[in-house]
Order: structure tokens, then sequence, then C-alpha cells
């Protein structure tokens, strides 16, 4: 009976929770609309080797917890893939276009949980070398990579939020399928407009003490 109870109790404080906090992304598109834009660095594996996918966006932002975006995205630095079997290696670089949606589902006090859903278009650059590192062959392939994850945030202060997150991606066609996998996020968020704002707000203070 007090298991119940208290199962009944748990339960309910959680719906509590949870019924306020999470978020109707058809009601925040009715709200305040705002120019975002940023970078968006993916860390992941390709051909077997550890990479950094680089990448920068600009896009709209709605009531401050969904974002629709567009960028570019690649590998400028170069990615190398033995193959198997064969004398030769393959240098990739990967140059796509992307367009996104990401939306902060729950948002309970400085936490966030956000879904991040984006497809693209572009190509592999590729170049294929011997053991003398003279290049045989030079092509490009077609790649439509989608990405899909969950990333979380944790707001330090009113303008910076630590974010930590992960997902899959998936290439299309082939041969291309062979650069889908996972990719992690790691970094900070800085909301330039408000910071902005904050430098202002301390730098009135400042004068008003000081005005001479």
């Amino acid at each position: 009976m007090r298991a119940l109870l208290f199962n009944t109790f748990f339960l309910g404080f959680l719906n509590s929770i949870f019924s306020q906090a999470i978020e109707n992304p058809l009601e925040s598109l009715k709200k305040e609309r705002e120019f975002i834009y940023g970078i968006d660095n993916r860390r992941t594996h390709l051909y077997g080797n550890p990479a950094l996918i680089y990448g920068i966006f600009v896009g709209f932002g709605f009531n401050g917890n969904l974002r629709f975006k567009t960028g570019v995205s690649g590998t400028p630095f170069r990615v190398i893939s033995h193959r198997q079997g064969s004398k030769q290696w393959q240098e990739n670089r990967l140059f796509f276009i992307t367009v996104g949606e990401e939306f902060d589902f729950l948002i309970v006090k400085r936490f966030r949980l956000t879904t991040y859903l984006q497809g693209g278009i572009g190509y592999n650059y590729t170049k294929n070398y011997d053991l003398k590192y003279l290049p045989i062959t030079t092509k490009r392939t077609l790649i439509i990579p989608f990405e899909t994850g969950l990333k979380t945030n944790y707001s330090i202060n009113h303008w910076l939020r630590l974010i930590i997150g992960g997902g899959w991606r998936f290439v299309e066609p082939n041969p291309s399928n062979e650069l889908s996998g996972y990719y992690l996020k790691f970094g900070l968020n800085i909301n330039s407009k408000k910071l902005w704002r904050e430098l202002k707000k301390s730098d009135l203070k400042v004068t008003k003490k000081n005005p001479y």
C-alpha cells in the first residue's frame, strides 16, 4: 500500500513538472522572432579516423526555444582512408550545405533538452595516391547527409550555456553511406545579443559612478 501511494505521488509530481515544462513548437512560432548565427562543429569518426566536421550557420529563432537555420559544413583538413587490399590511400575533404531545426522541447529551470534534425547536400572531394605519394586519380562524389540527435543545455547565466549532446549521421547514396556514423557535440553557446546588453549595462553603471 505504501509503495502504491509513493508511486502515485511520484508520478503525479513528475507530471506536474513536465506538464508545465514541455514546450509546444506551434505556440513558439507565434512568438517573437530573432536573427541567429553561430558555429556548429561536430566530433566524429570518418573512415576509422577521428575527425572534426566544422560548421557555421545563420537562421531565425522563435520564443528562445525553436530555431530554423541554414549553413555550410565540411572538413577543410584532409581525412585519410586506406583501401583494404589496395596499395593506394585516399585523401577526403567533405563540403556540404545544410538546412536544420532545433527545438528545446523540455525546459526545467536551468536545464533544457533539445532535439536536433539537419539535412544537407554536397560533395566528397577525393584524391587517390600510391605508396610513393603520387596522385593517381581525383574525383568528387555526391553526399546527402542527414543528422539527428539530442543534446542537453545548462544555463550558466542568462547569456551563456554549456552544451553536451550527440546523435547519428546517415549519408546517401552508395558508396557515400560509408561516411555514416555517430557525432558528438561539446561546447558553449553564447547569446551575443544578451551579452552585449550586459556589457552596456556595466558601462552605464561605471559611467554613473565615475562621471568624469
